[in-house]
């Protein structure tokens, strides 16, 4: 019986040697290998299958001179990644677990750190199914929470498994939260005793109640110490009604729980209970009566072997992911048995370093889908894999070289220098592609951002290839890509300062870009890298303004200007919203019919009318920053304190009446935002009104003032167009 096997690892410290596109098929559906992470320390964590034969997988990544962040990673079904959302605040956070919710996106959960070097809270998240933020819940009290394992809730809610310091009795207590379809919190409990007690997975039955599985080292019974298997089951509102630990006299773990159709429970985990040196992988079969253990099985070898994860397969058996120690090293440890435990087959993926399988789940194709972490001191590919990877990559060839060196050195003076050559060069192109992918990722992060916030303003992808001597071709498209050709430096920064410049220059505008002045292009393209490297990469920044920023503004009077003024409208919130719609559009419907020379001069001036009347103009309904150009023709609406709504309601009115295009109605501040939800209620009903933007650009510095800022956008219907 032929098994596709689909492996997805998270990198640690430096990313593959060798491209795996450049070995397997893209079009092989049956079985892959793929990498993903910065390249820091990257770890995966959970995978499920999409509904379009696709896979989402949760993990961690680091970010040089940050920390961690919870990573969000969406790939097509031959593990080509789509999409890759960053997800986390200023300090260290981390992704365990995913489930796919009823609406088609993503409830995530790991844990959040709020200050530098302060302690953690459960953090839950929510995403739609592009992995745009929905919205977040930290949970937690004064000292550190980690979730570890989030599952779907029969009422649409969620329920949340993991430990608490905050609340209970010991160091660490088992924490068990409930929520609803919002994340907001309906209930919460704890159990341990004094020592460390944690839970590692969660389920709920079909009568409401939950089941609860991990370690604990509080609670032991007759001829058990150390840490034990914990299992406890509750009510629907999470207290307990029972509970049973299973182990020995070593240290026993269960990491996850399943119930099994017919009744009864599986667990798997490890132990150094069952009279092997070290840990053996630990099945546990429980009844319903979680009191009987039906069947105990161990797998493993001479070194340290974890069982991290388990699924019941189509034809009743079960499918095990886990870590064996191998030679001072680990392989990703998969098991397939049957109903008894009694097992089928058995492979490793890995040995040359340290790989870690953490989750496993069956495919629509009868394969499976694992999700793990890879390092080789040095070099983070896996060398060799039980006939999976060994066929396809180069290591193995290396390997018997330097093994044929090893033993006939009358010639190892000889061939080392070319050896030597030949190593510098695959690991070389291994920092090269680490680079190009940690930019690509970024790039494409960014442009969905964007997106989300302006349609189609940044409607291309990336691919960076990296040549030496002359550069022959320009940065071209090719099937929606921007291709960007480019000399790599080893300064990381100046590689992504680079690539988005030149990525802006091609991308940023589309079709708008020929009708937009060259001066006002490049100050568009330069706030936009900024604020790019802003979100994606802020090391980069005193390289962006000591190499590209000090330069342009110290040798082009009329570029500085339009920067100045774009920055300023940025810190304003305004930017994104009127700035750059009003650039893309430029019109539109007009344009075609207008010389190229007629909208760039029209760009000029706008400029200069965004300059006089919304920088430096106050608010107040006493200014009037209406631009009336061929294809721009707009009006600015300002709410600020102590107006009311009326004077502004009849402004509208008039800018209806004289066929102005867009209307924008801005704010900065609780009280005047206040103030523009009140005129967006007044104006719902009007029917040459159509709400084309509504949005707070968040928390800013103003000088050493913080403020929200919102943009409200109304397209204006023609009177014979109206209904």
């Amino acid at each position: 019986m032929k098994i596709s096997i689909k492996i997805i690892f998270l990198l640690f410290v430096l990313l593959i040697a060798c491209n795996k596109e450049d070995y397997i098929s893209s079009g092989q559906a049956d079985s892959f290998i793929k990498f993903f992470g910065s390249s820091l320390n990257n770890f995966g964590f959970d995978v499920k299958q999409t509904s379009d034969g696709g896979y989402i997988f949760i993990g961690t990544t680091t970010t040089e001179n940050k920390g961690t962040d919870m990573l969000l990673v969406k790939t097509d079904k031959y593990g080509n990644q789509e999409w890759a959302e960053k997800i986390g605040g200023e300090y260290d956070d981390k992704g365990y677990s995913l489930q796919i919710a009823p609406d088609g996106g993503y409830i995530l959960l790991g844990s959040y750190t709020g200050t530098a070097g302060g302690t953690s809270d459960m953090y839950l998240v929510k995403t739609d199914n592009s992995g745009i933020f929905s919205w977040k819940n930290t949970i937690g009290g004064t000292s550190n929470e980690e979730g570890y394992c989030i599952e779907l809730t029969n009422d649409g809610g969620y329920i949340l498994a993991g430990y608490t310091e905050s609340f209970g009795y010991g160091a660490k207590d088992i924490y068990l939260v409930k929520t609803n379809q919002s994340g907001d919190t309906t209930w919460t409990n704890t159990f341990g005793g004094p020592a460390d007690d944690i839970g590692n997975s969660v389920v709920q039955k079909s009568d409401n109640s939950f089941v609860i599985a991990g370690s604990s080292e509080s609670f032991s019974e007759p001829g058990q110490d150390g840490s034990n298997v914990i299992m406890i089951t509750t009510n629907e509102n999470g207290f307990e009604n029972d509970k049973i630990t299973i182990g020995g006299t070593g240290n026993d773990y269960g990491n996850v729980l399943r119930i099994l159709p017919g009744g009864g429970y599986i667990i798997i985990g490890s132990t150094s209970s069952s009279g092997a040196i070290l840990s053996d992988i630990y099945l546990l079969l429980i009844g319903e009566d979680i009191h009987t253990a039906t069947v105990i099985k161990t797998f493993g070898g001479i070194g340290n072997d974890y069982g991290n994860s388990i699924r019941l397969t189509d034809d009743n058996g079960f499918i095990i992911i886990g870590t064996r120690g191998v030679a001072g090293n680990s392989t990703m440890f998969l098991i397939k048995t049957d109903l008894t435990g009694i097992e089928d087959f058995s492979e490793d993926y890995g040995g040359v370093g340290n790989e870690t399988g953490k989750a496993v789940e069956q495919t629509s194709d009868g394969g499976f889908i694992i999700i793990g972490s890879s390092t080789i001191e040095g070099n983070s590919m896996i060398g060799e894999v039980a006939g999976a990877v060994l066929k396809y990559g180069p290591i193995p060839v290396l390997v018997g070289v330097i093994i044929y060196l090893i033993t006939h050195p009358e010639v190892a003076e000889k061939w080392g220098a070319l050896l030597s050559g030949l190593l510098s060069k695959i690991f070389g192109r291994a920092e090269m592609l680490s680079v190009a992918l940690d930019i690509q990722g970024r790039l494409d992060s960014y442009s969905k951002y964007m997106n989300k916030q302006l349609v189609g303003i940044l409607p291309y992808g990336v691919k960076i290839e990296w040549v030496t001597g002359k550069i022959t071709k320009e940065s071209f498209f090719k099937e929606n890509k921007v291709i960007i050709k480019m000399d790599y430096h080893s300064n990381q920064d100046e590689n992504i300062v680079r690539v988005v410049l030149e990525f802006m220059a091609k991308g940023m505008l589309g079709d708008a870009r020929p009708h937009v002045d060259t001066k006002v292009i490049k100050a568009v393209e330069i706030i936009s890298t900024k604020k790019m490297l802003e979100r994606e990469r802020r090391t980069a920044l005193q390289h962006f303004y000591r190499e590209v920023m000090d330069p342009i503004t110290s040798s082009d009077e009329e570029t500085k200007n339009n920067i100045s003024i774009m920055n300023d409208l940025d810190q304003m919130g305004y930017f994104t919203p009127i700035v750059l719609r009003e650039l893309q559009n430029l019109g539109v419907e007009r344009r075609l019919s207008l010389p190229e020379e007629k909208t760039k001069e029209e760009t000029r001036n706008f400029m200069n009318f965004l300059d006089n009347k919304v920088v430096r103009k106050p608010s107040g309904i006493d200014v009037d920053p209406t631009f009336v150009g061929e294809s721009i023709v707009i009006s600015i609406v300002y709410v600020a304190r102590g107006e009311w709504i009326g004077p502004h309601l009849g402004w509208i009115k008039k800018c209806i009446k004289k066929n102005i295009l867009r209307i924008y109605i801005c704010a900065r501040g609780e009280w005047n935002i206040s103030l523009v939800d009140r005129l967006r209620e007044s104006l719902a009903g009007n029917k040459r009104l159509i709400e084309g933007f509504y949005g707070k650009s968040g928390v800013r510095k103003l000088g050493r003032r913080r403020t929200e800022n919102i943009c409200l956008m109304y397209d204006v219907v023609k009177k014979d167009e109206e209904e």
